[in-house]
C-alpha cells in the first residue's frame, strides 16, 4: 500500500555521522544498532512500513497489520438491537 496522495508524506530524518555528540537541550539521541529503520504509514485502516528511500518493506506486513488493528481499537458501539 503506497502512502495516500491525500496525506502529507513525512520525510525520514537521516542520521548524520559525527565523532562528537552535539550539545544543547534541543538535541535528541538515538542509538542505532544493527537492524532496520522504517516508517509506518497508516491510511484508511491499512498500514505499511516504508524504508527511508520509500521502498515497501513487505517483510513487516504482519506487524503493520497488527499495529493498524490496534490503532482502530475495540468497537465502542453495538449495532445490535434488543
Amino acid at each position: 500500500m503506497p502512502p495516500s496522495a491525500a496525506l502529507p508524506i513525512a520525510e525520514p530524518v537521516l542520521p548524520v555521522l559525527s565523532r562528537e555528540l552535539p550539545l544543547g537541550r534541543a538535541w535528541r539521541y538515538e542509538l542505532k544498532l544493527d537492524g532496520f529503520r522504517g516508517m509506518l504509514y497508516v491510511d484508511r485502516g491499512a498500514a505499511s512500513f516504508r524504508s527511508k528511500t520509500m521502498r515497501p518493506m513487505p517483510r513487516f506486513a504482519d506487524l503493520a497489520a497488527r499495529v493498524a488493528a490496534e490503532l482502530r481499537g475495540p468497537t465502542r458501539f453495538s449495532t445490535a438491537r434488543s
